[in-house]
């Protein structure tokens, strides 16, 4: 009798521990997806930092005349040689050095303005840091950022306008592993892809044909993965978008910067539409 009981406790024993241990694998997996916790929504101040930026290159390529390369001049009618003599008589009717003294106080408005900016994206970033640390930002991406919003901040008390803007992309480089971190809907890859363009078309006004060309592989990377959001499918805007990076391809190929200039305005464009798209989907 004794040893039937002891069979039975040790039976009993065994189906508890084993009860126990599926019990535990089972709370297991439902802990694991649990463990992953769900990104939050994008945080406001994260979106007020990118459109600091966006405004900010913005503002240092229009500083920069960065499309006055293109033949604008000879499009708004009169030859060189015309526009030549209507300038010699200006000067001599002393509309010459007016005009100057003009175009002297409108940069140094521009260039307020910029500093503006560069105070506005030192406090946002104030306000976001914290945020996206917490939620993981890798400390090589926080100290990039940071250095780039030095440097940005260091040009524009110089008004060096090619380094401003030159750290002003560094710095938006940084931003799509930020939205990385969070619930966006409006993909990582829609800045990265963005970057891209900017990048590209910064490096043909300034005639870096090899750097603008090792841009594209990148470019195309972020787009294949960014099409395939489902707000995207089988929509006109995809293909239009598609082949307006074909096209700033191609001009990147024949080395022409007024032709990447108006192909990169247009994937601009598109690319409004795609996060306007995106925004609206469900």
């Amino acid at each position: 009798m004794r040893g039937t009981r002891l069979k039975s406790l040790v039976i009993t024993l065994i189906i508890v521990i084993i009860g126990g241990l599926l019990a535990g694998c089972s709370k297991e997996a439902e802990k694991k997806p649990a463990s992953d916790t769900q990104k939050k929504e994008l945080p406001s101040e994260l979106k007020s930092m990118r459109k600091e930026i966006d405004k900010l290159i913005s503002q240092l390529e229009q500083t920069a005349g960065i499309m006055s390369q293109c033949p604008e001049s000879e499009q708004s009618g009169g030859s060189k040689e015309e526009k030549s003599q209507q300038g010699s008589s200006k000067e001599q009717d002393g509309q010459g050095s007016q005009s100057v003294g003009q175009e002297s106080s409108n940069t140094q408005g521009q260039w307020s303005q910029i500093r503006e900016g560069v105070n506005k994206l030192h406090q946002n970033w104030n306000q976001t840091e914290t945020i996206v640390v917490k939620e993981g930002l890798a400390s090589e991406i926080r100290d990039g950022f940071e250095n780039s919003l030095e440097e940005l901040t260091i040009n524009v008390d110089q008004n060096s306008l090619e380094g401003s803007l030159l750290s002003a992309l560094k710095a938006y480089g940084y931003y799509p592993e930020m939205v990385q971190l969070f619930n966006s809907r409006i993909p990582a890859e829609y800045f990265g892809l963005k970057h891209r363009i900017m990048l590209i078309r910064y490096q043909s006004a300034q005639a870096k044909w090899v750097e603008a060309k090792a841009e594209l592989p990148k470019l195309k990377t972020q787009w294949e993965i960014l099409k395939k959001s489902e707000a995207l499918q089988d929509q006109e805007i995809s293909q239009r978008t598609e082949n307006s990076l074909k096209d700033l391809e191609s001009a990147v190929s024949r080395q022409e910067s007024c032709l990447v200039q108006v192909k990169s305005d247009i994937a601009f464009k598109n690319l409004d539409e795609i996060e306007k798209k995106l925004n609206s989907s469900i």
